[in-house]
């Protein structure tokens, strides 16, 4: 929720109020001039990206920085990063969504047991909710 208000503040007023500025005008000190980011990897419900900052073609901090993608999206949408993904990614992430409405459907609902029987929810096998 602190990343997305964020990420919401910085597309609604720009860059300046944002927490990101100190780490902006230190990449401007760097002389970074561009940053990317790649969607590489999904473990669990979580995404993972590359940043890759560039001073004129050549890759700056010795190479890209690995970092969790919901903690890194208001600093990306305030710098003004590109983003790139595989199509392979995008379908494995629609998969991830997919699950995670049909979950909050069976919270809200309460047939979470008959949306995910593997979760085994009021099981006879044993006393334990998981």
């Amino acid at each position: 929720p602190l990343e997305a208000s964020v990420g919401l503040h910085v597309l609604s007023l720009g860059a300046s109020g944002s927490p990101h500025v100190v780490v902006r005008a230190i990449l401007v000190r760097c002389d970074a001039q561009s940053l990317s980011c790649y969607f590489i990897e999904k473990i669990g419900h979580h995404q993972y990206v590359n940043l890759e900052f560039k001073k004129n073609d050549d890759v700056l901090f010795g190479g890209p920085i690995r970092v969790r993608a919901d903690e890194v999206m208001s600093f990306c949408i305030a710098n003004k990063a590109r983003f790139y993904s595989t199509k392979s990614f995008i379908a494995q992430c629609r998969v991830i969504n997919d699950e995670m409405v049909k979950l909050q459907e069976g919270l809200l609902a309460g047939t979470l047991g008959e949306a995910f029987p593997e979760l085994e929810i009021d099981s006879k096998k044993t006393g334990y909710v998981m």
